[in-house]
């Protein structure tokens, strides 16, 4: 056996064919013959020990070649005994090792054969034991887990002591069995070949002991074999190929770094990790993907080695792999958070790491966002850990703000979240407000300047002595001293005696005292030995780094006019004692701490005007990182951070539930939550915040507020506790002001909303209060009360239940005493007596049993009071108010109070006889069941008899409610209707009322009437739109173009037809007149009350509108109308058909109108349908501009495949004006465009050839002198045969919208009346396309039940509203 040389094979079946002396397997044991021989060869290891390997491989060998025909127990039992022999091989080699000199060659040989075949064989069943293993867990993850296996068992590889036993070995002389003492580097890479294999199996992750043990033996297989180089290479490799490695083999490394002394690797494992990945061809995202993970780690584990390997990596940052630079950048943070934030860093250290920083804020610039993502995030830690220095932090901040507005949502949620961050641990301190910051350095100056006056005079006198003296006497023999030095060399330069030892204080002073002294040479040579020692040569150098002398004479210069030497010397000469000099030291420090305050308080501040409009975003992350910023700010106490707070209110408005729950949550942090100890101050805070808060709320934000409010009431979040301090500051308990009375006054009335028991349990508790001396003739505190006490009225009415709505009878003396008050306060000149009046009524409407009687009282007393007085014009405008308020207020208490009542009484009125009918049917004999089917006939027929009966009924209400509107309210019959001639007089003839206010008041009450009925309405319809046009106010035009909008809602077949009298008013001279305009037709179009016809160009005229508010106002219109689905596509083609033709706006200005609308069209949506459109409008005249400008258009377009091949299509049209210059290069442009894209999967090369090929044959000429013709268009195969579907409605409704040159709706303009109204305004809903295809008659009685039952008593239902005659939008004037 010894002359047999076992080699290790690459492949284990390279053992079965004989090469030369190598040995090879000759006898394969077949399958039924293994466990005896096992047998065997377990008794010969018993009695030789490791050396059995030598007769029984073949053995071992065959049980691996036949082992998935093998019960598992026999290749266990194999196992155990290779396991045993390579133990008991340890003990041999230790044996033998002890007495070297007798080892001879024979002895050698022998023990080389039996380490390699042992090995060998035991790593060999280790490996496929695993890879069974390996496969059983995926078999069970995919495939039924239940399913039996014969392959199962339970055995598992100790690999600990496997790992163990082969470490034991390796770290034996086992050298000296070789000639020459080498190990065979076969054997170094079989046992490497182990671990790797162990490493790539992803359940390695959990044992992280064995991972420790696998670098324990690669360890050891660099410090003694020179495994180093393979092992770097072989596991960048297994990185590469499996994910799981590079979060197992950092702390290996690590070990191995330490513990075998392997520092010089690490260089190494960096230049593999990177290197590979220069080569652009080799594309391995995975790859580069975990070794830049791997980067990322190793960094983590060892920062203090990976620092000197960050100029190699330094050129990777320019590399085009994302993953390479991020990794790089990781680094780089990593090293400055755990190396380079010692409080005891050297100036070399400092100044590297002034380097990285400078190098990551450059990449927050970079190309790629997810790099800027990574940038930002780890700027963000580094702020956490205080690692980043203050010169650093402003600057940083300022990048990163401008990254809010980056195009990727995850850097601006990034970039928000890291300005946040940077708030929260700035090091300034929890007060943040910048103009007491401001206030305080002014302060802190103005007290310095006054200590350092009395010696600031000798000071310049002194710097200026010192000026002239160097100008005079020492700068030229300086220059020409230096000069001459330079030009000689280091060699050349003469020798001179100067003071050796000296540190940087000491040299500085010394040079001084050589140039006062004249020895120039003395001075420039210990000037030049000072080198980079003192700060500031390294300062000079760095500004000219090519003019030595320059450099030299500026060094020279700063020493001999040393100022901080000089206001040492003159503050002692000034008297100062060594305290007042601590003490201007103390101040200069607080000033530099109030300087870099403002600073960062400035920046910080710039990022609240983006921040305002994230909050806006599409991206819900966007607006919950803003919304913690604000709250951040606000604790903060920064300046601006009520604005955003504020802003924040307006999230309320929109639909999404978690956008509302982020802005609820973020108030309650703020307001709801307090850090003191006691109840009652947590109460008090609480109350004082919100009432400071409600103190600066617009009355746009007031009722987003009131949803926040009423939320918490409502879900209990706001404390019981805090109601009841807003119950004490109301009745002035506490010792508070009157604002802060009403303020809680709002807020009782918004927590109310949530739970009405707030105010219905305590009605009489205000009313005292109101009715107090103290507050008798308060109209500001009674207007407050009132709308305090009208939240018992609101809750809607339920038709289907048996309690009655909370009503107070109209003999409840607190009418009686409401009543009194309003009537004695109309005649008295209180300018918020309005305010009360209407919050007054209100409450009377919504809370009093009969309203109308009281509101009868009232006008008769003012009435009667009146006729004894001289018309006065400010009772006149009091009066206008009163019978308008009255009108809409009686409007909404009969549409729905009334209503909803009579309904809710006929309710119950069939739920009785349904009662009384089943008991009657319950005495009948159980012998009546003859037949079931009849007995079910006859019950549905009776349910049907008492529908119909439940909806005459109905019907009969409707009709009533419709008939008092129509004929009583404001006829002459009722009390209102007594003084519509009044206030017709008053808008009939402006030229005698002239005032301002008492034609205002008119007009307002004129139309409130008109909210009221139709007849009314279209009686003075001509009045309004005339006074629209002809007044010269601009406040009645606003005023009338406000309410336009509830008329053209409640009543739209009468105002529409004066439609065009309103959009004049967008070309009105004065802003505020176009503003109201266009903000009433915004508002209809996009609650979808008035469909955007022709008249739409003149709202996009408004987008070049002088004025800023109108064009933004535009804007934002435009976007909300592009967000619903065709609006805008459909219009487009409208709005410039319209605007090309209109002189006043200029090529420019329309180009500037279509870029912007154009950009708001869904690059996916019906851009064909634009195409056609656009391509129709081609001219065969040679209007040049408009062809020129329908060809601009076309380039606008973001094509996809059907639009471009409906360009194909429309070829025709537009061929004949290729010969014009511009519009044969704006096709040319919009070909290149249309090559460079793709949309999806699909290419429009093919069809941008196409069109290329058309275009080339205009110019192209026949041989008989003829142009020639362009290819015809290639159909492409259509799915399908047979008759084409029909349009479905909603197809047919697009359709119809694209052809904008149709007249207007049928139908629109005739004079109808009231009940005939109501049809025809669903004949115009149907010309709409909301209503198609449906045609039953619907009876007044259940036009109203569904207004009713689908609308709110706040909100409005346009659809149903323009049906039933609603008067909610009319109260909401």
């Amino acid at each position: 056996m010894a002359e047999i040389v076992f080699t290790i094979p690459t492949d284990r079946a390279e053992l079965l064919s004989e090469v030369h002396s190598n040995y090879t397997v000759k006898n394969v044991v077949i399958p039924a013959e293994i466990i005896d021989k096992l047998e065997e060869a377990h008794m010969c290891l018993r009695e030789e020990g490791p050396n059995f390997i030598l007769e029984n491989f073949d053995t071992y060998y065959s049980i691996l070649h036949h082992a998935d025909k093998l019960r598992p127990d026999v290749l266990h039992k194999a196992y155990n005994n290779l396991q045993k022999a390579t133990a008991d091989l340890n003990n041999t080699i230790l044996f033998l090792l002890d007495d070297k000199d007798n080892l001879t060659d024979e002895i050698k040989a022998k023990m080389v054969n039996v380490l390699k075949m042992l090995v060998y064989i035991y790593i060999q069943f280790i490996i496929y034991l695993e890879d069974q293993k390996k496969k059983n867990q995926d078999d069970l993850v995919g495939r039924d887990k239940n399913k039996d296996n014969k392959k199962s068992n339970n055995f598992t590889v100790d690999k600990s002591k496997a790992l163990a036993a082969i470490s034991s070995i390796i770290q034996r002389e086992i050298n000296l069995f070789w000639d020459p003492p080498i190990v065979e580097h076969d054997f170094v890479g079989l046992i490497a070949e182990l671990c790797f294999v162990l490493l790539q199996n992803p359940s390695i992750k959990q044992e992280k002991a064995v991972i420790m043990e696998i670098f324990g033996v690669f360890g050891n297989l660099v410090k003694i074999y020179e495994y180093g180089k393979t092992f770097v290479t072989r596991l960048i490799r297994t990185i590469r190929m499996y994910e799981h490695v590079v979060h197992c083999v950092a702390e290996g490394i690590t070990m191995i770094v330490n513990q075998f002394n392997c520092q010089s690797l690490i260089h190494h494992f960096v230049k593999e990790a990177t290197e590979w990945q220069v080569d652009e061809t080799f594309q391995d995202a995975l790859g580069t993907r975990c070794c830049s993970l791997f980067l990322t780690e190793l960094a983590v584990a060892i920062p203090d080695l990976i620092l000197p390997e960050v100029m190699y990596l330094n050129k990777y940052l320019a590399h085009e792999s994302t993953a390479l630079r991020i990794a790089v950048l990781n680094v780089m943070y990593e090293i400055v958070l755990k190396v380079l934030t010692k409080h005891d860093l050297t100036e070399e250290q400092k100044e590297l790491r002034d380097e990285f920083f400078e190098v990551i804020i450059e990449h927050v610039r970079d190309v790629s966002a997810p790099v800027r993502v990574k940038v930002i995030q780890n700027l963000s830690k580094l702020q956490k850990e205080n690692a980043i220095p203050l010169t650093f932090q402003n600057e940083i901040l300022s990048e990163i703000i401008k990254h809010l507005k980056d195009k990727a949502a995850n850097v601006r949620k990034s970039a928000i979240n890291c300005v946040t961050t940077f708030l929260e641990h700035n090091p300034y301190g929890a007060n943040l407000q910048l103009k007491q910051a401001e206030l305080q350095l002014a302060e802190k100056k103005q007290l310095l300047e006054k200590m350092e006056s009395s010696y600031k005079e000798a000071q310049l006198a002194k710097i200026e002595q010192l000026e002239n003296k160097w100008k005079s006497n020492i700068e030229e023999d300086l220059k020409e001293i230096i000069q001459k030095q330079l030009d000689k060399g280091d060699e050349e330069q003469e020798e001179t005696e100067v003071p050796q030892e000296l540190d940087n204080d000491q040299t500085v002073e010394q040079i001084r005292i050589y140039l006062n002294e004249k020895k120039y040479l003395e001075a420039f040579t210990l000037c030049r030995n000072l080198k980079d020692s003192t700060e500031e040569f390294k300062n000079m150098r760095k500004l000219a780094e090519d003019h030595e002398v320059t450099v030299y004479m500026t060094i020279l210069h700063s020493i001999f006019i040393n100022s901080v030497k000089i206001v040492e010397e003159l503050r002692t000469g000034a008297g100062m004692t060594a305290e007042d000099i601590k003490k201007i030291e103390a101040l200069e420090n607080i000033i530099k701490y109030f300087e870099n305050t403002t600073v960062f308080l400035k920046v910080i501040e710039n990022a609240v005007k983006p921040m305002k409009s994230l909050l806006f975003s599409q991206s819900m992350s966007d607006t919950n990182e803003a919304i913690q910023f604000f709250v951040t700010a606000y604790q903060f106490q920064i300046d601006n951070a009520t604005e955003g707070v504020l802003e924040m209110l307006k999230i309320m408005r929109c639909s999404e539930q978690e956008r509302q729950t982020a802005v609820v949550e973020a108030f309650k942090a703020i307001y709801l939550t307090t850090d003191t100890r006691s109840m009652a101050e947590h109460t008090s805070t609480i109350v004082n915040r919100l009432l400071s808060l409600l103190k600066d709320l617009s009355y746009e934000n007031l009722d987003d507020f009131q949803s926040i409010v009423t939320e918490w009431t409502s879900k209990g979040i706001l404390d019981n506790s805090v109601i009841d301090k807003c119950w004490q500051y109301y009745t002035q308990r506490d010792q508070v002001s009157n604002d802060d009375a009403r303020a809680a006054a709002e807020i009782l009335r918004m927590a109310a909303i949530g739970r009405y028991t707030i105010i219905t349990k305590n009605i009489n508790v205000v009313s005292k209060i109101i009715f107090s001396e103290q507050h008798k003739n308060d109209m500001l505190f009674l207007a407050s009360s009132c709308r305090l006490l009208s939240v018992a009225g609101l809750e809607k009415i339920d038709v289907q239940s048996e309690n009655p709505p909370f009503r107070i009878k109209h003999t409840d003396p607190i009418f009686q005493n409401l009543a009194d008050i309003l009537v004695e306060g109309f005649f008295q000149k209180d300018s918020f007596y309005s305010e009360a009046m209407q919050a007054g009524l209100d409450f009377i409407f919504r809370v009093c049993s009969k309203p109308m009687e009281i509101a009868e009282k009232m006008m008769q007393q003012i009435n009667e009071r009146l006729k004894d007085l001289p018309r006065a014009m400010f009772l006149i405008v009091r009066l206008c108010e009163l019978l308008g308020c009255m009108a809409v207020k009686l409007l909404g208490y009969l549409d729905n109070s009334v209503y909803r009542e009579l309904k809710r009484r006929n309710y119950l009125r069939e739920e009785r006889k349904k009662e009384s009918k089943n008991k009657k049917n319950g005495r009948k004999s159980k012998k009546a069941r003859k037949s079931i089917l009849e007995t079910s006939v006859l019950s549905e027929s009776s349910v049907n008899e008492t529908v119909l009966m439940g909806a005459e009924a109905e019907d009969t209400d409707a009709e009533f409610i419709l008939t008092v509107l129509e004929n009583d309210v404001v006829s002459t019959k009722g009390v209102l209707g007594q003084y519509s001639p009044l206030i017709l007089e008053i808008c009939q003839k402006p030229n005698i009322f002239t005032d301002l206010l008492v034609q205002q008041a008119a007009v307002t009450a004129m139309m409130r009437y008109m909210l009221v009925s139709s007849k009314f309405s279209r009686e003075n319809i001509r009045l309004l739109f005339t006074i629209l046009e002809k007044t010269a106010y601009p406040e009645i035009k606003c005023t009338i173009l406000v309410h336009c909008s509830d008329l053209l809602t409640r009543f739209p077949n009468i105002v529409e037809p004066w439609s065009d009298h309103i959009y004049k008013m967008l070309k009105d001279a004065l802003v505020e007149v176009r503003k109201t305009a266009f903000f009433s037709l915004a508002n209809l179009i996009l609650r979808s009350m008035i469909r955007a016809h022709s008249h739409i160009a003149e709202m996009a005229a408004c987008l070049i509108d002088q004025n800023q508010e109108v064009s933004e106002m535009a804007k934002n219109f435009f976007e909300r109308m592009a967000q619903k689905e065709n609006n805008l596509v459909n219009v487009i083609p409208d709005i410039f058909t319209h605007l090309v033709r209109v002189d006043e706006v200029t090529e420019e200005e329309l180009r500037y109108i279509l870029k912007f609308l154009f950009d708001l069209v869904d690059t996916s949506k019906r851009l064909e349908n634009l195409v056609d459109r656009f391509c129709c409008k081609y001219t065969p005249d040679e209007n040049m501009r408009l062809n020129r400008n329908i060809t601009y258009s076309l380039s606008l377009i973001n094509y996809n495949d059907k639009a471009l091949r409906k360009l194909r299509e429309k070829f025709p049209m537009y061929q004949h004006h290729l010969h014009d210059a511009e519009i044969y290069s704006t096709f040319k442009q919009i070909l290149t465009e249309c090559s460079k894209t793709k949309v999806g999967k699909t290419d429009l090369k093919p069809i941008v050839a196409e069109i290329e090929t058309c275009i080339a044959s205009v110019f192209e000429v026949n041989e008989d002198g003829q142009p020639s013709r362009p290819p015809p268009v290639l159909k492409s195969a259509k799915k399908g045969k047979g008759r084409p579907k029909k349009k479905s409605a909603k197809k047919q409704e697009s359709d119809s919208d694209e052809d904008s040159d149709e007249g207007k709706a049928k139908g629109r303009g005739r004079k109808r009346g009231g009940k005939k109204q109501v049809t025809d305004s669903e004949d115009e809903d149907s010309d709409e396309g909301k209503a198609k295809g449906r045609h039953r008659k619907k009876s007044a009685k259940k036009q109203i039940s569904d207004s009713e039952d689908n609308d709110s008593d706040e909100g409005t239902s346009s659809k149903t509203k323009k049906r039933t005659h609603s008067a909610r939008r009319g109260s909401k004037s």
